[in-house]
């Protein structure tokens, strides 16, 4: 896999660069971005790390500073004890611009967020699926998998 920094001085301390991977306190820092070995171009649209695994090796995909959230709506079904609720999750202006903005800016990119905002933008935002053996573990030893993703 390799991470791609948006900015074009990225590791050259003689242009402003801090080197040490903290794009964010940038004045240049632009989204990072990840390709993965099988050619998929994806980006982290959650507001932390996210951990794969490929061929063997624990990858982290760094968050690309671009957070796309969703918001929960329920709709109660049956009224009682108890009550009854449908919940839908859905978008906020502000994160359906973002996104609109991303899919312009880089398009064939595939954004990488949490199970709700995948909920909130089918077939925009994507899930992560666990790698083999790592479907009931804690998250900190979660391995997510580069070559399937769930969508809505």
């Amino acid at each position: 896999m390799e991470i791609n920094h948006a900015c074009v001085n990225y590791g050259q301390p003689e242009y402003g660069c801090p080197s040490d991977g903290n794009c964010q306190g940038c004045s240049y820092y632009g989204p990072v971005t990840a390709t993965f070995a099988n050619g998929i171009k994806a980006i982290n649209v959650t507001p932390h790390d996210l951990t794969f695994e490929e061929n063997g090796e624990k990858i982290t995909v760094p968050t690309s500073g671009i957070v796309i959230n969703a918001r929960a709506k329920e709709a109660v079904v049956k009224n009682g004890t108890p009550t009854l609720v449908r919940t839908s999750f859905v978008s906020s202006e502000e994160d359906t611009k973002k996104l609109e903005e991303l899919e312009r800016d880089y398009p064939g990119i595939i954004p990488i967020g949490s199970i709700i905002a995948a909920q909130a933008f089918p077939g925009r935002v994507f899930g992560m699926t666990p790698m083999p053996g790592f479907e009931r573990v804690h998250p900190s030893e979660k391995r997510m998998n580069p070559d399937k993703f769930t969508t809505f």
